[in-house]
């Protein structure tokens, strides 16, 4: 089998998301052993020694751009994102995945795993047409200005967003430098939340990087379309025929907090959370 890492990040706050995340990739038999590794920013003794108990690699990354030293803790996530073979040296893969992600589907993950293996990088596009795209290029334009400038902005502002909230690269792949370049640049300019997957948008836009591009199930992005749900109400589907069922649940904004009232492909509804039903 391939070696890789799942690499996470997380504080005190989402250490409740964190939990949910790690059983949901123990709940799979490719995943009961896979390594895990979690960027520590700001958790607790206690919540570290239960990580350290579920078999997962704890490390405080530091800064890796000195341009962001100042800010929070957090924001280390962002910055260690385009550097994590330093962080966790010694696998051929690292997929990347936010802590508010969680994974029903293990093929989602042998995807971005496969992918990686053959083209160096994986990742999914912020593209499906159930998606609200209301606001999309307005947001998009804000990001590029802020650390780019206008002939960016308008260069790029209608593209797909390439979502860095679950990616899989090789270690040796050209994207990490590029990347962390881009990167670099653009905190020079101008340090903002946004910053890390604008800089890798224009890696792929402007660089010539290719990449095995994933299909919307592999990274849901819950808030620009809440998914429809089995008759039983235990599997989230995509939202729109033939209703597969979704590979990684991506709980965006305030969908990590919140019930929801969803459709069955039957017209029926059911009110649940879209979080991983875990109570450990």
């Amino acid at each position: 089998m391939t070696n890789f890492i799942i690499v996470t990040a997380a504080n005190d706050k989402y250490f409740w998301l964190l939990q949910k995340f790690i059983a949901s990739i123990r709940s799979f038999d490719g995943g009961r052993e896979a390594a895990i590794g979690v960027l520590d920013l700001d958790l607790s003794s206690e919540n570290i020694a239960w990580l350290e108990g579920h078999g997962a690699q704890v490390r405080d990354p530091g800064w890796d751009y000195e341009k962001a030293s100042g800010e929070e803790n957090w924001f280390k996530a962002m910055t260690a994102r385009p550097n994590l073979p330093k962080h966790f040296p010694g696998h051929d893969i690292y997929l990347w995945l936010d802590c508010d992600t969680w994974v029903q589907d293990w093929d989602a993950v042998e995807l971005y795993l496969e992918g990686a293996a053959r083209d160096g990088f994986s990742v999914t596009p912020e593209v499906d047409r159930s998606y609200d795209h209301e606001g999309f290029y307005d947001f998009q334009y804000s990001c590029y200005k802020t650390g780019f400038g206008r002939k960016m902005a308008k260069k790029l502002a209608s593209a797909p967003i390439i979502n860095c909230g679950a990616f899989a690269a090789t270690a040796d792949a050209p994207h990490w430098e590029i990347w962390s370049e881009i990167f670099g640049d653009c905190l020079a300019k101008k340090v903002y939340f946004w910053a890390e997957q604008t800089a890798l948008n224009v890696a792929f836009y402007t660089r010539g990087l290719t990449a095995s591009f994933l299909p919307a199930r592999c990274n849901w992005i819950c808030h620009r379309a809440l998914p429809f749900v089995s008759e039983d109400g235990a599997t989230l589907l995509d939202p729109a025929p033939p209703f597969a069922p979704l590979g990684i649940l991506h709980l965006t904004a305030m969908t990590k907090y919140e019930t929801f009232d969803l459709a069955t492909p039957s017209g029926k509804t059911v009110t649940r959370s879209l979080c991983y039903p875990d109570d450990e």
